[in-house]
This record gives C-alpha cells, structure tokens and sequence, in this order.
C-alpha cells in the first residue's frame, strides 16, 4: 500500500472517529460530539497537490502470502522511541 494511500485512510479514519465531516469541521452544534452522525462514503483521490492511489489498488506482496491471526493470543508491543512502552490485545 503507498505512504499517501496510508494517509488518506488514516485521516478519514481520524474523520470518522471524531464524528467531523471534513478536517477542521465538527458536529453539528444541536448534537454531541459525534452523536448519530453519518458519514457520506468518500475516497480522496487527492492530498496537498499530491495525487493518491486508490484504496482499491492494494496489493498482496507479502513471501508468505495473507497470514491468518489467533485473535487470542495476539498482542501488539509499542517499545523504543515512546515515552511508555505499551502492550495491546486484539
């Protein structure tokens, strides 16, 4: 998956998430935060200039192929350059 394609996902997540509708926006003033908004399916095709691939273009490229997941037992490490060293389950 290209860097830019990573971004563009990352930030209608980030979207999506925090219930606004587009960077800088927020919900609607009669509602929380987020409460009971729905969010219009978009791809962005473009960022600052720079154009994206589209999230459909992802490519498989791993030796092994798709690796399957023990939900159960899987854990996430965040150590190194942070300032508290993290675990995370599934």
């Amino acid at each position: 998956m290209h860097m830019r394609t990573v971004i563009a996902t990352a930030v209608l997540l980030t979207l999506a998430i925090t219930g606004c509708s587009s960077p800088g926006g927020g919900a609607p003033q009669d509602s929380p935060r987020g409460a009971g908004i729905q969010l219009d399916g978009v791809e962005v095709r473009e960022y600052k200039g720079e154009k994206l691939g589209s999230v459909n273009d992802f490519r498989e490229n791993s030796i092994k192929g798709p690796q399957s997941v023990d939900k159960a037992t899987y854990k996430l490490t965040v150590t190194g350059l942070v300032n508290e060293p993290r675990e995370y389950a599934y």
